[in-house]
């Protein structure tokens, strides 16, 4: 079966479905997976994409010309006392910003109580303000497994907790692990177009969900080792200032941190590995405003990831070429899209909880290396890692780098191909491409293409290599085909054919199956299959 009908089979209309990804274990076909929503739910999401996107370029650019303004005249410090929360100035770190956050009767923030023992997906067992807080221990102590852990969600600029990736990621941690989960819902404090309000109110909401964390500690015994908190874009800093202000939290995981407005600043003012006993970050569009970057390339965790590069994401489209003046007023269906990259963060991190959808990463000098395969496999597990939920159970630290799919399971299931080219007495050299089919069990199938282009220059002698990350249900390899094609062109064709000596395939923990021919031949555009072996 090839892949792509696969996909067709595991994609449906369906308004919530729970989509499966085949394993196959000892010969038998099992699912597992993550709960997805369909295509029409995720662009509910996505309608503001543009407006978003907007919004911090203006703001920023409004943020900027204030800060040159002051800069010609001294700028008064400002100072906040809030009754409860207590007291935010605009002096040392924070100054940059130059404003304290809203009142907290102007953000509003909720938090939305679930329980995988007593609630459904979709419904709250408790919707509570923070000016009501209080009638959150009498409940907890009851409706909660204090013994469970506990997970807060945390969203960003634009969003809400009624968001469709909420739901995707609160349905995916109940389903694998007993747990409890927080959604913290900041809405009014983050809303379009004021980014620079926004990111001002992280400070706000941190204080505010330290404050929910530590009267469950006391009035409810909750453990505060077993809280582990996820933000997403601002949100990610609003989790850094909880967790410095509790000091004793166990885990931060930061998606995709915003990145204008904290990136380079003090650890003070952002996600640090201070923050909490394991802070993990999932960087997926480290890049300048100007080109479309939402997070922060920076390093803030004890280990940070940095998938498919960390700066845009496969299946993501490239769209911010020149000006940002000459963005804003592009096609929304275009401009909008920008969002794909910064947002694959918590798509990455929800999958990642089935344990059966894992991401390793590798530490390496630089991602050009990583890709030549300098880095991979994995040769020390030391020093390896395993991005998103699972990410405190592997011993990595440092930045990671590692390749994922471009849709829908992103699963990483990553693995090195290498195409050993016949040697000869002269330096020959043909132009074409090298494609190769990778068969498993319930002869599920896929394609991948190993050279960069179609008149890729072959030379004799040398060894092609390319990492891919085939389908989850491809498992099982048990034979390859392998395709060459000679490029014709107008200045130039390939050879006829070309001969390889032999193919090895192999994982990112060093698991490899080979098939050696020395001297194969290879006719044009003429399929050759081979077994695969171990080792």
């Amino acid at each position: 079966m090839d892949i792509g009908v696969l996909k067709k089979l595991t994609r449906s209309g369906f308004i919530l479905l729970h989509i499966t990804v085949l394993l196959i274990v000892n010969g038998q076909v099992k699912s597992a997976g993550t709960r997805w929503a369909n295509a029409e739910l995720e662009a509910a999401d996505e309608a503001s994409d543009l407006q978003i996107y907007k919004s911090v370029v203006q703001s920023m650019e409004e943020w900027k010309q204030r800060k040159n303004s002051s800069k010609r005249q001294k700028r008064a410090e400002t100072n906040a006392c809030y009754p409860e929360v207590g007291c935010f100035d605009t002096s040392g770190p924070y100054g940059y910003i130059g404003m304290v956050p809203n009142r907290p009767d102007e953000v509003n923030t909720r938090f939305l109580l679930y329980s995988s023992r007593r609630s459904r997906r979709d419904t709250p067992l408790l919707d509570v303000a923070f000016t009501n807080m209080t009638s959150i221990w009498h409940w907890a102590g009851k409706a909660f497994n204090v013994s469970a852990p506990t997970k807060v969600i945390v969203h960003g600029f634009g969003s809400s907790c009624s968001n469709v990736w909420v739901y995707e990621m609160r349905s995916a941690l109940m389903d694998v692990v007993d747990c409890n989960v927080i959604c913290v819902d900041w809405e009014a404090g983050a809303i379009i177009p004021n980014y620079v309000r926004a990111a001002a109110n992280t400070r706000l909401v941190g204080k505010q969900v330290a404050m929910l964390i530590a009267g469950l500690a006391s009035k409810a015994n909750l453990p505060v080792e077993n809280v582990h908190l996820i933000g997403f874009s601002l949100g990610a800093h609003a989790a850094g200032y909880a967790g410095a202000e509790l000091k004793n939290l166990s885990r931060i995981t930061g998606l995709d941190p915003a990145g204008p407005l904290f990136e380079n600043q003090d650890p003070k003012t952002r996600l640090d590995s201070t923050d909490a006993k394991f802070v993990d970050v999932i960087h997926s569009n480290g890049e300048n405003l100007i080109l479309g970057g939402l997070g922060a390339w920076q390093p803030m965790g004890h280990v940070d990831y940095y998938p498919n590069g960390g700066r845009m994401q496969k299946g993501c489209s490239n769209l911010f070429v020149g000006a940002v003046t000459d963005i804003i007023w592009s096609a929304p269906e275009v401009y909008g899209r920008s969002l794909c990259n910064h947002r694959r963060a918590y798509k990455f991190f929800t999958d990642s909880v089935s344990p059966s959808c894992a991401f390793p990463a590798v530490p390496c000098e630089s991602y050009e290396k990583f890709l030549e395969g300098e880095c991979f496999p994995c040769k020390d597990k030391s020093k390896c890692g395993n991005m998103g939920y699972h990410s405190d159970k592997s011993p990595g630290r440092g930045k990671m780098y590692l390749l994922t799919r471009d849709e829908e399971p992103f699963c990483a299931h990553q693995y090195i191909v290498k195409i050993y080219n016949s040697p000869s007495a002269l330096p020959v050299v043909s132009y074409g491409k090298i494609q190769i089919v990778l068969f498993g069990q319930l002869d599920i199938n896929e394609t991948f293409t190993i050279t960069n282009k179609d008149d890729a220059a072959l030379s004799v002698g040398e060894t092609m290599k390319k990492i891919i990350v085939p389908h989850p249900a491809l498992q099982g390899f048990n034979r390859v085909q392998i395709t060459y094609t000679a490029y014709k062109g107008w200045l130039s064709n390939g050879l006829s054919k070309w001969s390889i000596d032999k193919f090895i395939l192999t994982d990112s923990y060093g698991n490899s199956q080979s098939v050696c021919q020395r001297g194969l031949v290879m006719q044009s555009e003429v399929p050759v299959v081979l077994p695969l072996y171990p080792g």
